[in-house]
């Protein structure tokens, strides 16, 4: 995998013939004055191109400014719905959700930083959506409408979102969770997993890592992929009845029973947490409102962009470190969840989460 690196635009080339293409900090471009409209312009002076801060970002020949979009993206990642938005700004409900796809597959590239961060637990859990209208008793079930889940999983170290999926059915997401799991070590086995008591996750850990054994020569051969001896896996099963939990049981799918519960913990706390934090985060996933996604499309998108915004620029209070500062200034440093991953070292705004690039990093460094 190519390592990537983050960067501004202005600090490299962005001409692809040009032999000093996306190398940052050369010193080869410098400031060359500003449009009409007050953009920045820059130079490279070694293939004597010109370009604008905002090529290559989602503001590009954009008629409002950067401030007025990325104010825009910032309340729609603060449960603000495309009307209130039209309410308060006076733009347009279309050209917001224009900017939504846009500003989604902008800050999709930031998937390659999140997956630097090796796993060691993982929780996985799924909420109840819907697009158009909820799913009812004789009524047909459109692809692209009706009930959906949304499946995410969280790093347990440091609550970082590290998959999403988007289905009808948890039989259906489960296995790309997997898949989005798996790009975190290619070559090596799977973390250690818990969730919830539905059966689709140990069956898709199994279809995602599992081997075939090899043949010992008697009976049929093998033709069905089997669980390591070294994962582990274990699933919070809850019983209620008439909306009241009645009772919580752990079941080890995986390992040794006692080393499984030590290490991952008889709970799925940090995934239902998350969850909690999406629909207060996310307006289109209340369950009782009106700014419910009409379209599936936008409903991938504003979920791309919740997750950019609560890993980079959200910090999250149980992650915030002690400071030793004698002078009596602020105690706690607070932390975003790719903070705590390392991934980052500071707290990201979401204008920056909205203009910084990944470039590739030079092989020597």
């Amino acid at each position: 995998m190519e390592k990537q690196q983050i960067a501004t635009i202005g600090s490299f080339c962005l001409n692809e013939a040009c032999v000093d293409y996306q190398k940052i900090d050369l010193g080869n471009v410098v400031k060359c004055g500003k449009t009409d409209k007050g953009v920045q312009r820059y130079r490279c002076k070694t293939c004597k191109k010109s370009f604008t801060e905002t090529k290559g970002t989602m503001f590009y020949r954009c008629r409002h400014t950067e401030e007025e979009i990325a104010e825009c993206m910032a309340m729609i990642g603060d449960r603000n719905s495309l009307a209130a938005i039209h309410r308060i700004k006076g733009i347009k409900e279309e050209t917001v959700m224009k900017w939504l796809e846009k500003a989604s597959t902008h800050v999709k590239q930031f998937e390659r930083i999140v997956r630097k961060k090796k796993l060691s637990c993982v929780q996985l859990d799924a909420l109840w959506t819907y697009v158009w209208h909820k799913e009812k008793k004789g009524r047909f079930e459109e692809d692209a409408r009706g009930t959906f889940w949304i499946g995410k999983a969280i790093d347990m170290e440091s609550r970082l979102r590290v998959a999403c999926a988007i289905g009808k059915m948890e039989e259906e997401i489960a296995p790309e969770l997997m898949k989005q799991v798996k790009m975190h070590a290619p070559d090596e086995g799977p973390p250690a997993m818990s969730s919830d008591g539905k059966g689709a996750y140990p069956k898709a850990m199994v279809e995602t890592w599992g081997k075939v054994p090899e043949y010992g020569g008697r009976g049929a051969p093998p033709t069905l992929p089997k669980p390591g001896k070294d994962w582990q896996c274990l699933q919070v099963i809850k019983k209620r009845k008439g909306g009241k939990l009645e009772s919580v049981r752990i079941k080890v799918i995986y390992g040794d029973p006692k080393e499984v519960k030590a290490k991952l913990g008889c709970h799925t706390a940090y995934i239902e947490r998350t969850n909690l934090t999406s629909r207060t985060m996310n307006g289109r996933l209340v369950r009782k409102t009106l700014s419910f996604s009409k379209e599936l499309r936008f409903l991938n998108a504003s979920s791309i962009l919740e997750d950019a915004i609560y890993n980079f620029t959200r910090p999250v209070k149980t992650l915030r470190v002690e400071v030793a500062n004698p002078r009596g200034q602020a105690r706690w440093q607070q932390r975003t969840p790719a903070m705590a991953a390392g991934l980052t070292d500071h707290v990201w705004t979401v204008g920056e989460l909205l203009t910084a690039v990944l470039v590739p990093q030079p092989m020597n460094t």
